[in-house]
């Protein structure tokens, strides 16, 4: 793709991407729990946001600080674009092993690891 097909299909894609924000009473997310492994270990706090079009697990820096999981490189490149159009900044992957009432179990995500401040959250594909 040459770099003016580029820029047409980037201002496509934000255009076929933009989503209504949630308000008032509308809430997506699902109190889970996020630990540092499969049985026992330490655990944290965290909204699941859990999406079937997802295509790659994404947490933030911070339930991985409040887990004290050391962030890893990036294994493979990733660009995640948000629904405005804008991409999101990875500083690293991490495993993690996620929780809720729904959720049958504890489930591992190898997570994409971005910096959202104080926000925690966990992005994932699996439907409840």
């Amino acid at each position: 793709m040459n770099p003016e097909e580029s820029e047409d299909f980037k201002k496509e894609m934000k255009t076929a991407f933009i989503a209504k924000a949630a308000r008032g009473g509308d809430n997506t997310h699902l109190p889970c729990k996020a630990w540092t492994k499969l049985n026992g270990g330490r655990s944290a706090d965290t909204d699941g946001v859990f999406d079937s079009g997802c295509t790659a697990p994404l947490t933030t820096k911070q339930v991985i600080k409040d887990l004290k999981i050391k962030l890893q490189p990036v294994k493979e490149p990733l660009c995640i674009i948000q629904a405005d159009g804008t991409a999101l900044k990875l500083i690293g992957s991490a495993t993690i092993f996620l929780e809720s009432e729904n959720l049958k179990g504890r489930k591992m995500l190898e997570c994409a690891v971005i910096d959202a401040g104080s926000a925690r959250e966990t992005l994932s594909h699996w439907i409840i």
